[in-house]
């Protein structure tokens, strides 16, 4: 559908693409949605659009009648969406109308400003976070906030302090993708990599592999694994505390835990980062585990 954003690392609204928002008939979208509804055998509906919930009266009526099918005919179960960049209350209605099949997703990507200059991103305000954050809660909606590790000047405390922002505000999921560098994107060039000293590895794309009759595919992706600002092994300290923020948060392992300390103004990010940081005194058990974390970290880099 295109993107009217130019962000760096992305190519949905790339300049050079001539992006534009397209839309399809909403009695189309219908159609179609019914036809997958009465011959899916999987659970999970994902909305490839980058911005839902920017044409308000268009998404509200399809998210209506996403609703609708969820109640008649148990399908989707759920949904992954991207909600556009600029938050509102009328987004926040569109979200409210599949709440319990879905989440509110923003992906701030950093919160840094300078960071947010060298990536040409728009983000949500502070303040417009916390109205999110708070009619969430109150509406029993889901909320999920998606950063990027490893942009063009970020560092390492201006990246924790976008983690200790987002647990500030009690965001149910907190999520950080590695910085990838994209075929026809702004940030994939040689004056990008010059001008920001990124530092780039190989990885295999998780279960992006298989044998197709005679022919096997893997997908492998280009990742920043430093910076001129992030050096390479808080990259790997951060791997660390990402997996403890996944397990103990958003998943709800240790979530109570985590709470109680923010009642005492501990910060989940800085306690987390404590026990990184006294692993070494743990039983042989958590040692072995974090060694071995850090192993697959570093093994799965490659240069080509």
């Amino acid at each position: 559908r295109g993107c009217p954003f130019y962000c760096t690392f992305c190519v949905w609204g790339a300049q050079d693409n001539n992006s534009r928002i397209a839309q399809f008939n909403v009695e189309t979208v219908k159609a179609n949605l019914n036809y997958i509804a009465e011959r899916v055998n999987h659970d999970l509906l994902m909305i490839n659009d980058a911005n839902f919930g920017l044409f308000y009266d268009r998404d509200l009526e399809i998210a209506r009648h996403i609703k609708k099918l969820n109640q008649l005919s148990k399908w989707p179960v759920s949904i992954v969406v991207n909600w556009g960049q600029v938050r509102s209350d009328k987004s926040i209605a569109v979200a409210d109308e599949l709440k319990g099949i879905t989440m509110l997703r923003q992906s701030s990507q950093s919160q840094d400003n300078s960071v947010l200059d060298a990536i040409k991103r728009d983000n949500v305000p502070d303040s417009q976070w916390r109205h999110v954050a708070e009619e969430c809660q109150q509406d029993g909606i889901e909320s999920f906030a998606e950063v990027i590790i490893m942009l063009p000047g970020e560092t390492l405390e201006s990246y924790l302090d976008g983690l200790r922002f987002f647990f500030s505000l009690g965001i149910d999921c907190i999520t950080t993708n590695q910085c990838q560098l994209l075929e026809g994107s702004e940030m994939n060039t040689e004056k990008d990599r010059e001008k920001y000293g990124l530092k780039t590895a190989w990885r295999l794309l998780e279960d992006a592999y298989g044998r197709y009759d005679d022919y096997v595919c893997l997908e492998a992706e280009e990742i920043v694994v430093e910076t001129s600002t992030f050096p390479f092994e808080d990259n790997i300290r951060c791997r660390k505390l990402n997996w403890l923020i996944q397990m103990s948060w958003t998943l709800r392992r240790h979530n109570l835990i985590l709470r109680l300390l923010q009642e005492q103004d501990i910060s989940p990010v800085d306690f987390l980062l404590y026990v990184i940081s006294q692993v070494d005194r743990a039983p042989n058990e958590v040692c072995e585990l974090f060694k071995d974390f850090d192993t697959d970290a570093r093994n799965e880099l490659f240069p080509t």
